[in-house]
């Protein structure tokens, strides 16, 4: 079956029915099954009530058919309300932004149809007919969840640091086609005249890109620390030391993150000798650190500066990833 606007109505798909005789019929669903689905004997699809939020309903009446089915009232209701949804009520296939719980509910349905495979594997063999239609029913369920994360990955907006990095691309590309064609293959080149059609080129475009790229760089560095999320692990800079944290929460404007145990990775120990004030780390550069989170560690408030294009806390730079750092030497 197609929605209104003659989109294939698959299962896992969200849909939304508008203009049914009875209003609680109006609403947002996910698909739970459709017509030809090996694990589905009906005529119709079989909707599962959902919030734009991405929350599967519990409610007693959370379930919906397309075409509408019609059970209550008198039989004359029935009539009236059949003949109204045939020409009012309207399916339309939509996106929400979250299908994690969509994803769950057909999770939980594959792993089931994986448990009936095995059963059937022994109650009747590999190749009998029952364990070929289990087997694909369990295939089905694959193929749907499949679908699913994939329209999920082509409907996710695009992130300003993709965006950036597309743009850094093109421009990389413009100034390889300009050089070539400005410098390398200019009929006016020769050995004699390659400074001079180089020179030509940083001035009237070299040096304007570069330095667009520069900006662009700054820009993308920008993007990158504004898209920090939850559980990513950030580094707190000191002088010379830095201490690694997990940002445990973030609103717009700031993050709290909380201090990781850091402990040398296996096969690093400082190595020391006389010098200095007492003695020199001769392998302070070689540090490498094990991260593992810690509830009981201390937890910072970073907020954002626009002009730095990053987050800080008390004055102190926050940069992205875990780079634990210990100055041996100072």
């Amino acid at each position: 079956m197609k929605d209104k606007n003659g989109t294939e109505i698959k299962t896992g798909m969200i849909v939304e029915i508008t203009g049914a005789f009875f209003k609680n019929d109006n609403g947002l669903y996910f698909v739970n099954a459709s017509p030809g689905d090996r694990f589905w004997n009906g005529n119709e699809h079989c909707l599962t009530r959902i919030s734009k939020a991405g929350k599967v309903s519990t409610a007693k009446y959370r379930i919906c058919f397309w075409p509408i089915s019609v059970f209550g009232g008198s039989q004359a209701r029935r009539v009236e309300a059949r003949a109204w949804n045939k020409d009012h009520a309207e399916i339309e296939v939509k996106q929400i932004g979250n299908m994690e719980e969509v994803i769950a509910h057909f999770e939980e349905a594959r792993n089931q149809a994986k448990d009936a495979l095995d059963r059937t594997v022994l109650s009747f063999g590999e190749d009998s007919p029952f364990t070929d239609n289990d087997r694909a029913i369990l295939a089905e369920y694959e193929e749907i969840i499949f679908e699913i994360r994939g329209r999920m990955e082509a409907a996710a907006p695009v992130k300003e640091s993709d965006r950036i990095r597309a743009e850094i691309a093109e421009l990389d590309a413009e100034y390889d086609r300009l050089c070539e064609e400005k410098v390398y293959k200019n009929p006016a080149h020769t050995v004699d005249t390659h400074k001079a059609l180089w020179d030509q080129f940083w001035e009237e475009f070299g040096y304007p890109m570069v330095e667009r790229k520069r900006l662009l760089e700054w820009d993308l560095e920008g993007a990158l620390n504004q898209e920090l999320q939850v559980g990513d692990g950030v580094t707190y800079h000191l002088w010379s030391d830095a201490h690694a944290y997990t940002i445990i929460a973030r609103t717009a404007k700031t993050l709290t993150i909380q201090r990781d145990k850091a402990t040398y990775a296996p096969g690093y120990k400082p190595e020391y000798v006389p010098g200095g004030f007492s003695v020199i780390c001769t392998n302070d550069t070689d540090q490498e650190w094990v991260y593992e989170p810690d509830p009981k560690g201390i937890t910072r408030k970073c907020y954002w500066s626009q002009k730095e294009k990053r987050w800080q806390s008390d004055g102190c730079m926050i940069s992205r990833g875990r780079h634990e750092n210990y100055d041996h030497n100072f």
